[in-house]
């Protein structure tokens, strides 16, 4: 485990020791790297994980597994390692969860908005084309109300003809039928 670039036996964790020196402690409480005077210079640095070969984890200070301080503090700085990386990892899971569910919902949002605009359109283009198609009935209606309103005055001049060659016929063609027919 490391933290800020430095393994925990480079930052010289003092595992064998259970007392804290405050030689060398900053002023400032916002220090980078806090745990860098935790310990005295006069232990060599360990390395955890090979201090810590064959070695049972030990869950109680009082207990069978842990055979000397040395080894619970091995233990425990090595559980103490794990839970933040832990703590950290899940930190980081539910960062980006937060942030895929955020851009699952602008997405989301996004659809809906493109769906509502093309239904807004496809219900524009359905009103310009009934627009159209009435238009055009309409157009038809009148047309046809002037052919009719044409057939109509034409069948009226033809029944004016027809009235003045019956007049015609009476009074000039059938007297002159009546000579024919009496002249025989």
């Amino acid at each position: 485990s490391s933290r800020g670039g430095k393994s925990l036996a480079a930052m010289q964790l003092c595992l064998n020791s259970n007392v804290f020196i405050s030689e060398g402690i900053p002023d400032d409480v916002s220090d980078p790297d806090p745990l860098a005077f935790a310990c005295a210079p006069s232990h060599p640095p360990l390395d955890v994980a090979q201090s810590s070969q064959g070695v049972n984890v030990a869950e109680d200070p009082g207990s069978e597994n842990a055979s000397s301080p040395i080894e619970y503090n091995v233990n425990l700085a090595r559980q103490v390692a794990m839970g933040s990386q832990l703590r950290l990892r899940f930190e980081q899971e539910a960062k980006l969860l937060k942030k895929s569910v955020t851009q699952v919902a602008r997405r989301e949002k996004r659809i809906q908005d493109r769906e509502l605009e093309i239904k807004d359109l496809e219900v524009a283009a359905l009103r310009e084309q009934v627009s159209g198609e009435e238009k055009l009935k309409a157009a038809f209606k009148e047309f046809k109300r002037y052919e009719d309103d044409r057939v109509e005055k034409r069948c009226a001049e033809l029944n004016a003809r027809l009235d003045a060659l019956s007049i015609d016929f009476d009074e000039e063609l059938y007297p002159h039928m009546l000579t024919a027919i009496a002249g025989r």
